[in-house]
């Protein structure tokens, strides 16, 4: 049976780090791009009423990152930052939790941007009872199985913008979110470099193995013949920090929270062999002047927003829920820093602001129902609900 994975990932102080870094100023001259769709500076004011409940009232964690509902078991699972994958009965009564994985021992949290940062069950996971981890060392990204099967590991250059969220698609390959390496403005130029691992939407057949690797690479993927020198696993590239990305079981539609340099938070859909831009571009604005030839080869994000109005984007989810009606089939999203969270209408192609949470929206899942949960840094997971 297939899992339906329902989870996201992290924008800490990791994340909020990255949008204050020191880095040469970003030119303010506006960027022409073609659309995917318009992105949309100005938010629009929401026309309907939501509140937040708390989801599981009796259970509080420690710096979560990410929750996941898994249809196979029909268990709730929260993903901490210092190593515990936690386990309980999703139902709002429910009264403690069990420890799922304990990976403590080989996470480093040294940095704020450091820790267990991805988790997901295999597709068949009913069956086989694989799933998969993405966490940090003292130097590297390690992407691991269940059973301490290595799949990927390469060194970090900074401690900051590791990215982390991993997930597999509606066409049952692993997709994993990688940051640009970390420093200020790509110091490295990683994210425009097809030949580093850096700065890109990864995407891999878990399920064969190929030479050495405990993978092997879809004939599909854009750059599956590696001419060039680019790298056979990339799907898209030219991401900053994708903090938190979901693929839509309706449409397929892989959306990712990408966290701004200096003052823009974008929100992008991720098409295969798509170039986002950074670092030419932060959002649609010229980041550095030096470095545009052709823009029209740049996929501009659906959304962005500036600062202050959030200066660390969190990725979310699409929503498919029954009891927000007016939200469906559109993709909700956050802010770590500002709490705020919005709705992108992909018809009217706009957002809209649905609230002011107050919290470091550090994740977005969605429960057995579809419906949304935010994930609160302090420590609670909360439900979104019409207001009164």
């Amino acid at each position: 049976m297939k899992t339906r994975i329902l989870g996201a990932l992290l924008a800490l102080p990791i994340i909020l780090s990255a949008c204050t870094n020191a880095s040469p100023k970003p030119s303010s001259t506006e960027a022409s791009l073609p659309t995917q769709g318009s992105a949309s500076p100005t938010l629009q004011p929401a026309p309907e009423s939501y509140q937040i409940v708390e989801a599981y009232p009796a259970l509080t964690f420690n710096q979560p990152l990410e929750y996941v509902w898994s249809e196979a078991n029909d268990k709730a699972y929260v993903v901490e930052r210092g190593g515990l994958i936690l386990e309980f009965e999703e139902n709002e009564d429910v009264k403690d939790f069990s420890i799922f994985a304990d990976l403590t021992s080989r996470v480093s949290v040294s940095a704020t941007e450091r820790g267990l940062l991805g988790f997901t069950f295999h597709p068949d996971y009913e069956d086989n009872g694989i799933y998969y981890v993405n966490y940090t060392t003292e130097n590297d990204t390690v992407i691991e199985s269940s059973k301490g099967e290595v799949i990927m590991s390469f060194p970090q250059p900074y401690s900051n913008h590791n990215g982390g969220h991993i997930a597999f698609g509606n066409d049952g390959y692993l997709y994993i979110a990688v940051g640009d390496g970390g420093g200020a403005g790509d110091p490295q130029g990683n994210s425009q470099n097809l030949s580093r691992i850096y700065g890109k939407l990864l995407r891999i057949d878990i399920d064969k193995k190929f030479g050495t690797k405990n993978y092997s690479i879809p004939s599909d993927n854009p750059f599956a013949d590696g001419k060039g020198g680019a790298l056979p696993e990339i799907f898209a590239y030219g991401l900053r920090n994708p903090w938190k990305f979901s693929i839509d079981e309706v449409t397929g539609k892989i959306m990712a929270g990408d966290v701004g340099q200096n003052r823009i938070e974008e929100i992008d859909e991720i098409f295969s062999g798509g170039n986002y831009g950074w670092n030419i571009m932060e959002g649609t604005s010229v980041y550095k002047d030096d470095k545009v030839t052709d823009k029209g080869s740049l996929i501009p994000p659906v959304t962005e927003y500036q600062h202050p109005e959030g200066k660390s984007v969190t990725g979310g989810y699409i929503y498919r829920g029954e009891l927000l009606r007016e939200l469906h089939g559109d993709y909700v999203y956050g802010d770590f820093v500002t709490g705020r969270v919005w709705a992108y209408d992909f018809e009217l192609k706009q957002s809209r602001k649905i609230l002011d949470t107050g919290f470091n929206v550090s994740s977005f899942g969605l429960d057995k129902n579809g419906e949304t949960i935010i994930v609160d840094y302090s420590g609670k997971l909360f439900r979104i609900t019409a207001g009164n």
